[in-house]
């Protein structure tokens, strides 16, 4: 399974999906990070699916399997936009890409979920 997917390449720029893994830890309130993304609604695109990616085995598309790890939360499914680069450094530009916004958006998931899931009755 991949964690960059290609998109499109117009002119100058590249489109990926990242598939950012979700770790298996819990919120401040005891909700574990994966279920909370799954509950929450977000990255829930169109059409209830947590992928733009068309299902299959082909180049371009993803397989049931890693759709399902999306749909359970093991994944986060993020489109970027980059300014394109040469094929010789696609490698190392790809990963360096991924690295970064694998930090930040699980900064930011965390901190969005926090307390999600958190309930109180009012004595």
């Amino acid at each position: 399974m991949a964690d960059i997917h290609v998109l499109e390449s117009p002119i100058d720029r590249i489109r990926l999906a990242f598939h950012i893994p979700i770790p298996a830890i819990n919120n401040d309130v005891g909700i574990s990070y994966r279920t909370a993304l799954v509950n929450s609604g977000i990255g829930v695109g169109e059409g209830g699916r947590r992928t733009i990616l068309p299902t299959g085995t082909g180049p371009g598309q993803i397989t049931t399997a890693e759709e399902d790890l999306l749909n359970a939360g093991e994944i986060f499914e993020m489109i970027v936009t980059r300014r394109r680069t040469n094929a010789a450094g696609m490698n190392a530009r790809a990963d360096s890409w991924f690295a970064d916004e694998k930090t930040s958006k699980l900064a930011e998931l965390q901190e969005r979920l926090r307390f999600y899931g958190f309930t109180r009755n009012v004595p």
